[in-house]
């Protein structure tokens, strides 16, 4: 670019002697000097009239023209010498464009074309996967798929344990919402004792009532204590009704319940219950969900299959290690009526019989367990005292 300013600012000079045939003449030279002191009128100078007595400089108009003239040929053939080199980069300036876009239209295809290739690799195996999906689609018409299955509370033969824990964990994460929907956290803060029981309606046309139970109280036990009693009414049952079928390790354990409903013509309600039990640094959690279909261990034919889940977390009083807190929150839905059973509807009032019967059931089992607990404690603490 410093080139080609050069070349304007030549031309820009010698396009007035370029168009007289490239020679200056005499008279225009002495035109061009006609202003300066040593070749100019001398009568008009105001200096020369205000300074009679000032010398001159010495004048050598000869030798100026000489080297105006010399000058002048040099600055033309510097120009014609340019001129060429002017001509060829203009020449070349198209060119060199339609170079550059040639190869920034090449650089694009190369791109464009590694981007088809890549979607077209990709719907190859999205096609390889629906084939494969396509084959092994008789193997799953009669069970889901292990990945699946366990968000739906399913339990196949295999990968029993690893299911359960993320079918629990799933639950666990639930609990947050749960305790602020139902206002738990406001009750422990506040030392509230809590007893509710509702019916919860289902939303939009599923019909999936719920009996909703509610409980906060402050006990005088540890955690420690008072969670071990809670865990053992809850994963130790000594009913008839009640059978233990599988304890994984300490913490996680599956078991069966058949419960006989107040409708004496409503058959047996099969709960098969996995519980979980997450000891924190600050808390002790339990959690359980019914199991609504078992591979290895399936519901009795004409029982209908329970469905259930709840929550309880056991915290350490601030004030006093010797007591805790204890919140709990359980959500019983309406059976699920095998295709068998889809006829019977359960007479009026029976979920909240069903209510009443578990309420005190669970009352008398737990109130018996937590006051000879509560005893004990007691007379422990009086032992150690004395």
């Amino acid at each position: 670019m410093a080139t080609m300013t050069g070349h304007d600012e030549i031309f820009g000079l010698y396009e007035d002697s370029a168009s007289c045939g490239g020679d200056i003449s005499l008279e225009a030279v002495s035109a061009f000097l006609a202003p300066t002191v040593d070749f100019g009128d001398h009568t008009s100078s105001s200096d020369a009239s205000s300074s009679p007595t000032r010398k001159r400089p010495y004048q050598r108009p000869k030798q100026e023209l000489e080297y105006l003239r010399i000058k002048h040929e040099t600055l033309v053939q510097k120009l014609q010498s340019l001129q060429p080199q002017l001509a060829t980069s203009e020449d070349a300036q198209p060119w060199k464009i339609r170079a550059i876009e040639q190869a920034q239209s090449v650089q694009r295809s190369l791109q464009e074309n590694a981007r088809l290739k890549e979607m077209v690799t990709d719907q190859i195996q999205v096609i390889q996967a629906l084939e494969k999906v396509l084959t092994k689609r008789p193997k799953f018409g009669t069970f889901p798929p292990s990945d699946v299955a366990w968000k739906q509370a399913i339990l196949g033969d295999t990968n029993r344990e690893d299911d359960l824990e993320a079918l629990l964990q799933h639950q666990y994460d639930k609990l947050n919402s749960e305790w602020i929907r139902y206002g738990l956290h406001d009750a422990r803060d506040r030392r509230l004792r809590m007893r509710k029981a509702f019916v919860q309606s289902g939303s939009g046309d599923t019909g999936d009532d719920a009996i909703i139970f509610l409980g906060a109280k402050t006990m005088p036990l540890d955690v420690e204590t008072l969670s071990d009693v809670v865990w053992t009414h809850k994963s130790n049952p000594v009913s008839d009704t009640t059978t233990v079928l599988q304890v994984f390790h300490p913490d996680l354990v599956y078991i069966r319940e058949d419960i006989i409903l107040p409708d004496p013509s409503m058959p047996v309600l099969e709960a098969h219950i996995a519980m979980r039990r997450y000891v924190e640094k600050d808390r002790v959690v339990t959690v359980w969900r019914s199991i609504i279909e078992d591979k290895l261990h399936p519901h009795k034919d004409g029982h209908l299959i329970c469905k259930r889940e709840g929550w309880s977390v056991l915290h350490a009083d601030d004030d006093d290690s010797s007591e805790s807190s204890l919140q709990m929150c359980m959500r019983l839905h309406m059976p699920i009526f095998p295709p068998a059973l889809q006829s019977i509807q359960p007479a009026v009032g029976t979920l909240t019989e069903l209510l009443v019967q578990a309420a005190e059931a669970n009352r008398d089992r737990f109130g018996c367990m937590l006051h000879r607990a509560i005893v004990n404690h007691q007379q422990r603490r009086a032992e150690h005292e004395a």
